[in-house]
């Protein structure tokens, strides 16, 4: 288990007795766990306790002033992710159980340290990863939402397509084809969206962008919108990607003398799923190139 060497284990200890408690300090000190305890023995000392920063709860199963049972009530009523390790006296299946089924994550046995340094160790490592997994998360949703605001700020037509699927798609984007709402086009094959004369041409393109393989300069095909009206349209592919990108990727646009352009791209960067995104163009009276460039 890796950590930096400032970093300590704020203990919270349920306990009666105090040398009770300064003994399980001890023991983990000794080896090697740098330890902030806090003890608490009534339920307005663990109420204030759980006020404050902490990482692991351990429970006295003898517990007189504050029963186990309510003990870990409070623990749980806090809102926090605490896990809790039962101290048993004595090894009993039956209280084991109900330990179990209470809500502590494990138990360890008093006079066995180390048993309870085990268990200790492991449920430590294990909030942190559940915390650093939640950090993770809040940064992809901010990503997301930065995302989304980028492309439904951009007077561009603009989608995300995942395997052919559209799962992103702008106010602009819907507007030229037709659609109202992203519900309406939610999970549609952009396929859909060609001629038929040009899906199987199409259906291999963004096969092989899947792939990796370098994408043509241009292509052109037939498009169509929701009440059926074709235009011609030109796709010209590049590396591009949303969310989870292990680099930044620009997106580039044509705006020609077609009446639509698109350009639809899979990157190969990214590190949990790949992905298109598909940008459309009304085309200017002059022909013009424009560029514009996200970063996820």
């Amino acid at each position: 288990m890796t950590r930096k060497t400032e970093s300590a284990l704020r203990l919270l200890i349920v306990d009666d007795k105090v040398e009770d408690a300064e003994a399980i300090v001890s023991g983990l000190r000794n080896a090697g766990i740098a330890v902030r305890p806090v003890r608490a023995a009534t339920a307005e000392e663990l109420d204030a306790a759980l006020s404050g920063p902490a990482d692991l709860v351990l429970v006295a199963l003898s517990g007189q002033s504050l029963p186990f049972i309510e003990a870990l009530q409070r623990v749980s009523a806090s809102g926090k992710d605490l896990p809790v390790i039962a101290i048993a006296d004595r090894l009993d299946e039956d209280e084991y159980d109900r330990a179990l089924a209470a809500g502590a994550r494990a138990l360890a046995m008093r006079h066995k340290p180390g048993q309870l340094l085990s268990q200790v160790r492991n449920e430590w490592a294990d909030v942190e990863a559940r915390r650093a997994q939640r950090r993770l998360e809040s940064r992809v949703r901010e990503t997301e939402r930065r995302c989304d605001a980028l492309i439904e700020s951009s007077r561009d037509p603009i989608a995300y397509v995942h395997e052919g699927m559209h799962i992103r798609a702008n106010a602009a984007y819907l507007e030229m084809f037709g659609y109202e709402t992203f519900e309406d086009i939610e999970g549609m094959s952009l396929l859909d969206m060609v001629g038929p004369q040009h899906v199987e041409g199409f259906k291999q393109l963004l096969k092989s962008l899947a792939k990796g393989d370098p994408p043509p300069p241009r292509y052109e095909l037939e498009a169509r919108d929701l009440d059926g009206n074709a235009f011609p349209a030109a796709t010209r592919a590049s590396p591009a990607c949303r969310w989870s990108c292990a680099a930044r990727s620009s997106i580039r646009s044509w705006r020609t003398s077609w009446r639509n352009c698109a350009s639809a791209t899979r990157s190969p960067a990214c590190s949990i799923a790949r992905r298109s995104c598909v940008r459309w163009r009304t085309p200017s009276t002059t022909p013009a190139r424009t560029s514009a460039s996200t970063a996820c």
